[in-house]
């Protein structure tokens, strides 16, 4: 059997649904490793080391490589992967090419940006999504959604049905209470020896950083602050004049660490004296489910998807209420917890499995 995957994900810096799809598709060979697995891309590509020797990459020409990806997919990859006698094609993000009908089409929806906060796009990515996510997601054979929520949303504006709910796949392992010596050491590798409020996202519109900003701003200029000093991690992404202007203004205050590895990643929820994600919508929200694991009190987003990534524990806000949002910080920096026993668990792939194994 031959596998065909999307290559967008595949990057030096996994992020957002990169880091659902790469411990899906290694579940996937795990489950399956006589299976040929081949990835196509007219971008960099960057394998995970434990997965590279079950992975073949697949290029087209040089000059194939300035296209914007969703063009050279929906042009040239379909060419490829129907030569390459491919039997299954796993699209992490909904698209596809021009695939035969013989080739058996999975599909990953995250989330319906497009749909419910537009203007946080970039405007070729939102164009795109609106011509071919939809048609593309419901022809696939098999539809797969990241949350309830996300599943609930495909229903009410597609009237489509997800065949199999798969959240992503949190390594318990690694994102869990660490001993004080360990957290130390790698707050001390970023310089910090002070404590913080923490908070992780794209510099996006969508993830609301510019409010979180402003809001411990205020809490600073009122002496509200309690010592502590606000942690962004993550890449600067787009739209994002106002919140580069802050982080300059508030740079005594405010500190901007860019991308941070998952290695890193636990010891700075765990230092925190809380983890802030007010994001306007999300798909599931991987952060708020890590922050959990790692015993952090969370503030965030009182909408489904981010109730169910916190197993509704947090203190959960309004998105754009500045006073909500206050409030919930001087709870948290006062002392005022909330989090209760939860159990976690992640999704059973079988379903998925046994329809990839079907002759």
């Amino acid at each position: 059997m031959k596998i065909a995957l999307d290559g967008t994900p595949f990057t030096k810096n996994p992020v957002g649904i990169a880091k659902v799809i790469i411990p899906l598709v290694k579940e996937i060979i795990l489950k399956n490793p006589t299976a040929e697995y081949v990835i196509y891309s007219n971008k960099p590509v960057v394998v995970p080391s434990e997965l590279a020797k079950f992975i073949v990459i697949k290029k087209s020409g040089f000059l194939f490589k300035y296209l914007p990806h969703i063009v050279w997919l929906k042009l040239i990859a379909g060419f490829l992967i129907n030569r390459d006698g491919v039997d299954v094609y796993i699209s992490g993000k909904g698209f596809y090419p021009k695939l035969s009908k013989k080739i058996k089409k999975i599909a990953m929806i995250h989330d319906l940006n497009y749909l419910i906060v537009p203007k946080t796009m970039e405007n070729f990515h939102f164009l795109s999504t609106i011509f071919f996510l939809k048609k593309d997601a419901l022809t696939s054979d098999f539809l797969l959604s990241n949350s309830v929520g996300t599943a609930n949303k495909i229903e009410r504006y597609w009237k489509g049905k997800v065949d199999l709910v798969i959240t992503p796949p949190i390594d318990a392992s690694l994102f869990r209470q660490l001993p004080e010596e360990t957290v130390f050491k790698t707050l001390n590798k970023y310089g910090i020896n002070y404590k913080y409020l923490f908070a992780l996202g794209t510099m996006e519109p969508r993830k609301n950083l510019e409010l979180t900003i402003n809001v411990f701003i205020d809490l600073v200029k009122n002496n509200q602050n309690n010592g502590h000093k606000l942690i962004i991690a993550g890449l600067k992404g787009w739209k994002n004049k106002e919140n580069l202007d802050l982080l300059d203004k508030y740079s005594d205050y405010v500190v901007h660490l860019g991308y941070v590895s998952d290695e890193d990643l636990p010891a700075l929820y765990n230092g925190a004296t809380a983890f802030l994600f007010p994001s306007i919508y999300e798909g599931f929200g991987i952060p708020v489910r890590e922050a959990l694991l790692c015993g952090t009190q969370i503030i965030t987003s009182d909408i489904e998807e981010l109730r169910e990534a916190a197993y509704n524990n947090a203190h959960f806000i309004n998105p754009l209420s500045f006073s909500e949002y206050k409030q919930s910080m001087l709870d948290v920096l006062n002392g005022k917890l909330i989090n209760k026993e939860f159990k976690h668990s992640n999704s059973n792939t079988d379903k998925l499995i046994q329809f990839i194994n079907i002759p």
